[in-house]
């Protein structure tokens, strides 16, 4: 038998967006400290179990192994990964196909803050003893408040379940706080991998079924030393798209809750995340760092990458990025979702990615673009290359601001060190490395009547990618 924490990370960033996207979700953003909401979570399970399965959309996994690569090399484990989104119980579904049925699978989702990590161990190890006879554990959150953005577990005695309710309206979220045995619901879960396809098959066969369908269909592969599952899309577009919640929790009569009262959030909203970071309610904060000058202004909540001055403004979320402005009272954070849908219709791309684009070589940042031309800064890891490419609308011209760049241009190989140079005429095989010890950074400057990502055909590529992008 083997524990094993089931990390799920998917998400489509529009909660806190414009600071997530979809190609950056919550999870990978660093709110507290140098260490990002996905790392802290893989480091605060990783200790307590013998593997670690990541669950996660296939578009972020090296985002996911980059930043705990250096946590998961004497790890055992590995990625389950998904090319479409088809919800928790399909992603815990095949977890637990992917286990003995003996293993007990501590699920959890990547994107929550706990700060008490003592008192989550010890809701852990109760949890643990209750799966082990044979009960599929969730975890209830005490209620300081009321809030009408999470779904809610009744159990009166603190142990048992008698329901799960969704998500509240304000008057009945203010009638469970007051009359007392309601608990949030965390989202979080243990039980043995048998037990729960057991379940599974008495409640939701139809998703076991399909699960199964798609678990037989499993691309395995081992890269970049780690042991990959990977989903086709062909593989998951029959599945059904639902919760684990809706699918069985509510319907198993083999549920037993453990109170979790470990200071966790999840993060869901800028004025949760408010909470989390101001030490007065009263005061205006800074979430990078940068200088605030208030005058008749308090309980805002400020990215910005300029000095902010406010006057005479209260309760707003100001998230300002390099490529989008949001402005909005916190009250209304959890209507958010709704306004971000209404952006992508119009622009899809400012939902997707930031200015700053990580890719498995390193990353890059758009500085300026027109409609013919663009202009980026690349940085590629030591001993990291872009895929051998080439384009049908544009040129590119390179200038090696640092490091050494190693160029193969149609057959042939060179190297540009700083403030040389080279062009790349369109419609010709190409490809960029760095094989020194330090960061490599060029400027592109992209010429063409078409500057679009998509633009790009790979002939081969260290990181089995497709057409879409650097």
């Amino acid at each position: 038998m083997k524990i094993k924490n089931i990390l799920l990370s998917g998400g489509s960033g529009k909660r806190l967006w414009p600071l997530s996207r979809s190609l950056y979700p919550k999870q990978f953003l660093k709110l507290f400290g140098n260490e990002s909401l996905f790392k802290l979570s893989f480091k605060r399970n990783a200790s307590l179990v013998d593997e670690t399965l990541i669950v996660c959309n296939e578009k972020h996994y090296f985002l996911a192994l980059e930043e705990i690569e250096s946590e998961i090399k004497n790890k055992s484990g590995g990625f389950l990964l998904e090319s479409l989104s088809k919800n928790t119980a399909n992603a815990i579904a095949l977890s637990a196909l992917m286990s003995e049925r003996e293993d007990l699978l501590i699920v959890t989702p990547s994107d929550h803050l706990i700060k008490d990590l003592q008192a989550y161990e010890n809701a852990i190890t109760k949890a643990i003893n209750l799966a082990q006879k044979g009960f599929l554990v969730t975890f209830g959150i005490n209620i300081e408040k009321p809030n009408t953005e999470f779904g809610y577990i009744e159990s009166p005695n603190g142990l048992d379940v008698k329901r799960f309710i969704e998500k509240p309206s304000l008057e009945k979220a203010i009638e469970f706080q007051k009359s007392g045995g309601f608990y949030f619901n965390s989202g979080m879960f243990v039980f043995q991998a048998g037990v729960f396809l057991d379940e599974l098959k008495k409640h939701a066969p139809t998703i076991l079924k399909g699960c199964e369908r798609a678990f037989e269909s499993l691309e395995n592969a081992y890269f970049f030393e780690k042991k990959i599952a990977r989903l086709s899309e062909k593989s998951m577009q029959d599945l059904e798209d639902v919760s684990v919640d809706i699918a069985l929790m509510q319907q198993s009569h083999k549920i037993k809750m453990v109170g979790l009262n470990a200071k966790w959030s999840d993060l869901g909203n800028f004025n949760a995340l408010f909470e989390e970071v101001a030490n007065d309610p009263k005061e205006n904060v800074s979430l990078n760092q940068t200088p605030i000058f208030a005058k008749e202004s308090q309980n805002n909540l400020v990215f910005s990458h300029k000095v902010s001055a406010l006057l005479g403004v209260e309760n707003l979320a100001i998230i300002d990025t390099k490529d989008a402005l949001l402005i909005a009272h916190k009250d209304k954070a959890k209507d958010l979702k709704t306004l971000v849908s209404e952006i992508e219709v119009n622009n899809q791309e400012l939902l997707q990615t930031h200015t700053k684009v990580y890719r498995p070589w390193g990353s890059y940042e758009v500085l300026h673009e027109s409609g013919c031309y663009k202009v980026k800064i690349l940085e590629v890891k030591p001993n990291a290359r872009l895929s051998l490419q080439k384009h049908f609308h544009r040129s590119e011209h390179w200038v090696v601001i640092s490091g050494m760049a190693s160029v193969e241009l149609d057959c042939q190989l060179f190297e540009l060190q700083a403030n040389e140079s080279t062009y790349i005429p369109k419609n010709t095989l190409h490809r960029l490395a760095n094989y020194g010890k330090i960061p490599l950074i060029i400027i592109e400057v992209q010429v063409g009547e078409y500057v679009g990502e998509d633009d790009i055909v790979r002939v081969d590529d260290d990181f089995n990618r497709q057409n879409q992008g650097k």
